[in-house]
């Protein structure tokens, strides 16, 4: 095999996928330290990775053929600019995670020499080495896992879990935010109640009841983090909340980001949030309607509690309460002697 001296990790995909895909990043950095590490990422998506330590260079574009929640189709042009940007580069090999053949396309107009991934969705004549695809039941961390450890083999015994940083200045700014709530002392429970499918939503009523519920038991301080677009679908519960609760509107990724690494608990539905709070530690409590959490559920560095019902409607508040409160007094109990 040719020595590794440049890698990119192909991701261009929603929030949570982008957020798993770092899972790769601190096996590769430890078996090939001399390796310079690339991803390319949604453009929505980059500023997740902004200041990642273990990678050397971000590209990023909005594919032409493909949406992302809030955000315009991408142009031909600009994704073309991002691709020439990668040739310039000069990678020796691509990982092309949740492999496709645009994105497979995309590394042989690159110039990369070494293009590996699954064979699956039409990829396998533009890639170098086309893998058999994995069977869908395993999570999504796992596959990628395979691609790498035939990259480079001694990863095989090294953890794959997803991380993210917080810079310097955004960890200030979330402090400044905090203080200026009168929090500055306070760990807040983050409510993240949409994840841009509304099948996957459970009922604004019952977050609403869930937080008053948390509120009584002494839980704290709250944030509820949504989209600009989303803030119409809790405006009445904003106007009665008590001053406890905060509501946060779209805001930039890195400001939420900075938020969730300060807060004690996340509780939210199926989205890219919960793999955010879960790669940075902060402990999750996710609510699943349709869906597999065995394939696409958060993983990180905290610990996670999945509930799932169908519909999830049927998904009471006692159950997410008791989890809450479980995850809460694991969080402040003291450590064993």
């Amino acid at each position: 095999m040719m020595p590794l001296r440049k890698i990119l990790v192909v991701v261009l995909d929603n929030l949570g996928d982008t957020v798993m895909a770092t899972a790769v990043l601190r096996p590769l950095k430890r078996v090939l330290p001399s390796a310079r590490i690339g991803m390319f990422v949604k453009r929505y998506a980059a500023d997740l990775l902004a200041d990642h330590s273990l990678i050397d260079r971000l590209h990023m574009a909005d594919p032409f053929w493909d949406t992302s929640p809030g955000q315009k189709r991408g142009g031909v042009g600009a994704y073309l600019n991002a691709v020439m940007g990668i040739r310039r580069e000069g990678y020796d090999a691509a990982l092309v995670l949740n492999t496709e053949w645009r994105r497979a396309l995309s590394m042989l107009v690159a110039g990369v020499a070494a293009r590996g991934g699954y064979d699956r969705r039409h990829a396998a004549p533009f890639l170098t080495t086309a893998f058999p695809p994995p069977d869908g039941a395993s999570h999504f961390i796992a596959d990628h896992r395979r691609l790498v450890e035939v990259l480079a083999p001694a990863t095989s015994s090294e953890e794959f879990a997803p991380r993210l940083e917080v810079s310097r200045e955004d960890a200030a700014w979330a402090a400044a935010w905090c203080r200026d709530a009168g929090w500055a002392d306070v760990r807040p429970v983050a409510i993240h109640p949409f994840s841009g499918d509304e099948r996957k939503d459970w009922p604004v009523n019952r977050w609403q009841s869930l937080v008053e519920r948390l509120e009584r038991k002494g839980a704290g301080r709250f944030i509820v983090l949504c989209s600009a677009a989303e803030s119409e679908r809790v405006a009445e519960w904003s106007g009665r909340a008590s001053k406890n609760v905060r509501f946060f509107a779209g805001a930039p990724l890195r400001q939420v980001k900075a938020l969730l690494s300060r807060s004690s608990l996340l509780v939210g539905g199926d989205s890219g949030l919960g793999h955010v709070a879960a790669a940075l530690g902060t402990p999750v409590v996710s609510l699943f309607g349709p869906g597999s959490p065995a394939r696409s559920g958060p993983v990180g560095r905290g610990p996670v509690t999945v509930l799932q019902r169908q519909p999830l409607a049927d998904l009471g508040v006692d159950d997410v309460e008791n989890a809450a409160l479980s995850l809460l007094a694991a969080a402040t109990a003291p450590e064993p002697e």
